[in-house]
């Protein structure tokens, strides 16, 4: 299985949710794209894509914004044009998520969202960015608590699983089928 994975974290809590994923056989590679790049240095099965760094003005400069975006639009749309990808993973919402949605809905290839806690609050007061997430193939959540608080929204339970501390291959594969 070939992954693409989206995220942010530091180093250390990307390595900790995700060495499952990098010691599993049962994935092949591993189309890397985040800001801190590979933290998996000298691993064959990771493919670290180039990723611009947010400014500090980030937020309040448009073009600087429209740059960021297409540049990471076109480097990910050249991987699904060119490689086969079983699954998409985007840890956090913004952009990650939101480019995991966007190409798994686009190129038909599962997704599976990763909801912190901080996502989760903002999904739940303000409802912000609430269609990636029914669109999302599965969600993985911090903890039970958030998952019945997901189900009272009306997300179907059989797209919920809670994370252990680290991503496991096989939770997703179970879930898939």
């Amino acid at each position: 299985m070939n992954l693409v994975l989206i995220g942010g974290l530091s180093n250390e809590k990307f390595i900790s949710k995700t060495i499952p994923l990098v010691k599993s056989n049962k994935v092949k590679k591993i189309y890397l794209f985040r800001p801190n790049g590979n933290v998996y240095s000298n691993n064959s099965k990771i493919i670290n894509l180039p990723f611009i760094s947010k400014t500090k003005n980030y937020n309040s400069n448009l073009f600087q914004r429209l740059i960021f975006d297409l540049y990471h639009l076109v480097g990910l749309s050249i991987i699904f044009c060119f490689r086969k990808v079983d699954f998409i993973i985007g840890i956090y919402l913004y952009p990650y998520g939101s480019y995991a949605s966007l190409f798994g809905k686009f190129f038909n290839i599962p997704t599976i969202l990763i909801l912190p806690g901080t996502d989760f609050k903002q999904l739940k007061e303000k409802k912000k960015n609430i269609k990636l997430f029914y669109d999302a193939s599965y969600i993985g959540l911090r903890g039970s608590k958030t998952k019945g608080e997901m189900i009272k929204m009306g997300f179907k339970e059989k797209k919920l699983f809670v994370l252990p501390n680290v991503i496991e291959v096989q939770n997703a594969i179970s879930i898939h089928g």
